[in-house]
């Protein structure tokens, strides 16, 4: 077996579990992928808290209609309550 490289070993050892479960093929796709996802309410927020966790390299989120409440604090992480109110596109521009 061929000795790996230091940044190689690095990136393995990171990504080890999704390697196990998608391939190491897959994984290197993900990584370099940008991804917008297009409404922020429960699944949207869902969906873009695994995509981040799964490491991709950027995520836009884009909500035109959703606006923030005092429902939306459990759901959205980065919202406080000083930025109730103001529209969902707006607020996560972070």
């Amino acid at each position: 077996m061929e000795e790996l490289d230091a940044e190689e070993k690095a990136f393995q050892n990171k990504f080890s579990r999704q390697i196990a479960t998608m391939g190491l093929a897959a994984v290197r796709k993900l990584v370099k992928m940008k991804v917008l996802i297009v409404g922020c309410g429960g699944v949207g927020a869902e969906t873009a808290k695994n995509v981040i966790l799964q490491g991709t390299r950027a995520v836009t989120l884009y909500d035109p209609v959703c606006q923030c409440c005092r429902s939306s604090l459990g759901v959205l992480a980065k919202l406080s309550e000083g930025r109730l109110n103001m529209q969902t596109s707006q607020q996560l521009s972070f």
